[in-house]
């Protein structure tokens, strides 16, 4: 089964059931309509215990901070049986990213009152700084990197549901 990485904040969001879409910058889809995929985060292994903490929740075992803490793994090397998520791939599309729509930053995960602080980029036409489409852009710039928005790359559109184990 293929892993797919996303930050705390996205995790946190589809196990509240706010995140059901993703868009990856790849040349090839990376994943198909009815596969299963499975959550690779930031997580760390309890070795005596035998017991898997997510960064997400915010404090690992033994109340350790989930940002200092020694046990912390990079989500690259969570295997599968450490996964706590799996997705099935509902929609796959390709479009350009500021093709995004209101419904569709909503998809990714966005609360309407969240509040970000940022500069808008050049063209942007937002009716204010707490639009979904000015959230979608600070939250694809922290990942993707200052600049990246304004490249207006094509993306992988990826829909999904929630899969219970």
């Amino acid at each position: 089964m293929k892993g797919i990485f996303f930050t705390p904040e996205m995790v946190t969001a589809i196990l509240e059931g706010r995140k059901t879409q993703t868009r990856r910058l790849t040349q090839n889809p990376r994943f198909y309509v009815g596969e299963t995929v499975y959550v690779k985060e930031a997580w760390a292994f309890d070795i005596p215990v035998g017991a898997v903490s997510y960064r997400a929740a915010r404090v690992f075992r033994y109340g350790e901070d989930a940002e200092s803490s020694p046990r912390r793994r990079n989500p690259m090397f969570m295997p599968e049986r450490a996964s706590r998520i799996k997705l099935e791939i509902t929609a796959v599309r390709r479009e350009r990213l500021h093709d995004i729509s209101e419904q569709d930053a909503i998809a990714e995960g966005i609360k309407k009152w969240d509040e970000f602080r940022y500069s808008p980029p050049r063209g942007m036409n937002l009716a204010n700084e707490f639009s979904f489409d000015a959230q979608f852009y600070q939250i694809w710039e922290s990942i993707h990197g200052e600049g990246s928005w304004d490249l207006n790359p094509l993306v992988w559109v990826y829909t999904f549901k929630m899969v219970q184990p």
